[in-house]
């Protein structure tokens, strides 16, 4: 028999701030994570803090309570298509980002069958073809929580998760008879077919149809293997811990009555012991983890918006009239004043504060819950999102640097316009002087107008030419 504990979980963002009261009248209750004092000291006193205070400043969690056999099967209930729920899990960080887990358990006597269930649990856009059960029990808190947080008069499955349809998956696999004696090829078929819930999976999950020299190079990649009772691979999407050997040490011995609708107080009674590290300490480091890529995705997701849209607005290779000139003009002098540059100030102080309050490069004494966590970041790719994240802002810095060169280009310019009268004046003298206009015109007055015009048609020829090349 095979036996997975899973945490699904999904994020959305919300709307200003938010109330005790308004998340316990969905029956949310504050949630206390119920680690011992040695596990505590295990981690940095800030990430403490941060993510077990559950105080506003930090994460702060609640739960929802479910316990019970919960059928997921489509039209009126039969078969044994059940998921044993144990809890809702809701968290909300910083910058308004809210992340929610769903802890299921099951077994089966199919690694393809437990994959089929993962993979469409995971997508909450299907939800609406789930049992009416599903949506009562599950759907329904969920979808009234994010209603209340986005200020919204109502919630669909789309805006459960955000960006996607696809929640992530935190999940430890085991087998009551262990998985010693496959070879380490199927141990990988097995592993990858897990992590990325394979439905077209034979039964044992030793079946793949992709090239075997892909999954092998992913793997190493993204493998996690310290003990060798089990081995992990952090993917995009997925956290998935295999254990080789049978009675696990470690995770909560989920200890399923021989019923399809088990006792929930008995079931529950069973599973929680004092050794849960996966479903307590090691959760809350994904969380944790999910946070960073969720915020993280979500701010360049808006400033690439932003700077879409601006390269793409119309743009005019020459002046069409007085009014585009003053246009430019009045812009490229905002630009240089300072006034322009909210957009970069904004995003570099959000990530400033980002970085110094929410982002614990230290995180654990323990070597293993460092390299673990290590495992998450890499798997959720925060490194890229962090990265692009300061491109965009050097490319801004870079473009504001550029706007303010052609503002003080511009402001030359102005200046060069001013004193240009007065040269065409002394110039328009200075010929005078030499060839009185009085002498071979009918008056002076008219060798003043002529030559002031033939000058300011050579210089505002030039300055046309100039300003032309300025604005392509």
């Amino acid at each position: 028999m095979y036996y997975q504990r899973a945490f699904i979980c999904g994020h959305f963002s919300f709307e200003g701030k938010f109330t005790y009261q308004e998340i316990k009248e969905g029956e949310w209750t504050p949630a206390k994570e119920s680690i011992t004092e040695d596990e505590r000291e295990g981690y940095y006193l800030n990430f403490q803090k941060f993510i077990l205070s559950n105080k506003n400043g930090g994460c702060t969690s609640f739960k929802l309570v479910i316990n019970k056999d919960i059928w997921i099967g489509k039209g009126k209930k039969k078969g044994n298509e059940t998921i044993y729920v144990n809890e809702l899990r809701l968290y909300l960080f910083p910058f308004n980002i809210a992340l929610f887990s769903i802890e299921i358990e099951q077994k089966s006597d199919s690694i393809k069958k437990i994959c089929a269930n993962t993979r469409r649990l995971r997508n909450c856009w299907n939800y609406g073809d789930i049992s009416s059960e599903w949506n009562e029990r599950i759907t329904m808190p969920l979808r009234n929580i994010c209603k209340k947080l986005k200020k919204k008069e109502d919630a669909s499955f789309h805006d459960l998760v955000e960006n996607s349809n696809r929640m992530k998956v935190f999940q430890v696999v085991w087998s009551d008879k262990g998985f010693t004696h496959l070879d380490q090829t199927d141990k990988e078929c097995l592993l990858y077919n897990l992590c990325t819930a394979d439905a077209k999976t034979d039964a044992q999950g030793l079946k793949i149809d992709e090239n075997y020299d892909y999954i092998a190079n992913t793997i190493d990649k993204s493998r996690l293997s310290v003990f060798k009772e089990w081995e992990a691979i952090s993917l995009l999407d997925s956290f998935t811990v295999l254990y080789y050997e049978k009675n696990p040490i470690g995770i909560s011995k989920i200890d399923f009555p021989s019923s399809n609708n088990c006792n929930a107080k008995q079931s529950i009674k069973n599973n929680k012991d004092n050794n849960d590290e996966w479903g307590k300490r090691f959760r809350l480091l994904y969380i944790y983890a999910l946070f960073q890529k969720c915020y993280l995705f979500n701010l360049n997701n808006l400033n690439n918006s932003i700077l879409h849209k601006r390269n793409n607005a119309p743009k005019s290779n020459e002046f069409t009239g007085l009014k585009n000139a003053y246009s430019l003009i009045y812009r490229r002098l905002r630009i240089f004043l300072g006034i322009e540059k909210t957009q970069l100030a904004n995003l570099t102080s959000e990530m400033k504060k980002f970085e110094f309050e929410y982002v614990f490069h230290n995180i654990s004494y323990y070597r293993f819950t460092t390299e673990l966590y290590s495992s998450f970041y890499s798997g959720l790719e925060v490194a890229s999102e962090k990265e692009e994240v300061y491109r965009l802002i050097n490319a801004k810095q870079t473009e504001l640097s550029a706007s303010k060169g052609d503002a003080i280009n511009m402001v030359i310019l102005l200046l060069t316009l001013f004193t240009l009268f007065e040269a065409i004046s002394a110039a328009c003298e200075l010929l005078n002087n030499i060839i009185p206009y009085d002498k071979w015109l009918p008056s002076s007055s008219i060798g003043y107008l002529l030559f002031s015009t033939i000058f300011l048609v050579l210089f505002g020829r030039l300055i046309w030419i100039y300003i032309r090349d300025f604005t392509r």
